[in-house]
């Protein structure tokens, strides 16, 4: 594909509980791929956001500006990846797939948004 991702985005149309993961090159980027999966009305059942606490923060934080402080982010998991050990990329990316299987199967216990992006949300 080529094309903008607001432009892919909109051409294209995802089944409803999907999984999507947002790893952008910066938090530009990843906002401009989320906010177009909100406008497009996707419903995917995981968004997972590759991103730090501080990251995720301001990503969200220009989402409810433009959407409203009522937006629903229940669907939204930032940093991403249940907590298994490891740093390197293949590791990250098991930890990735290991949440989305934990939700698929309906695990309970895994986080959502981590606490430190809960408290930066409400900070602001």
């Amino acid at each position: 594909m080529v094309g903008s991702y607001p432009e892919i985005i909109n051409n294209e149309i995802i089944p409803d509980e999907s999984y999507v993961v947002i790893a952008g090159y910066s938090h530009e980027v990843d906002f401009e791929v989320l906010r177009s999966i909100f406008k497009a009305k996707w419903s995917p059942r995981y968004i997972g956001i590759l991103a730090s606490p501080k990251k995720g923060g301001v990503i969200i934080s220009k989402l409810k500006e433009e959407f409203g402080e009522n937006i629903d982010l229940g669907k939204i998991y930032s940093p991403i990846g249940l907590d298994i050990g490891g740093e390197s990329p293949e590791e990250i990316a098991i930890s990735i797939i290991a949440e989305i299987q934990s939700l698929r199967y309906d695990k309970n216990g895994n986080k959502h948004l981590s606490e430190k992006w809960s408290t930066l949300l409400q900070e602001k």
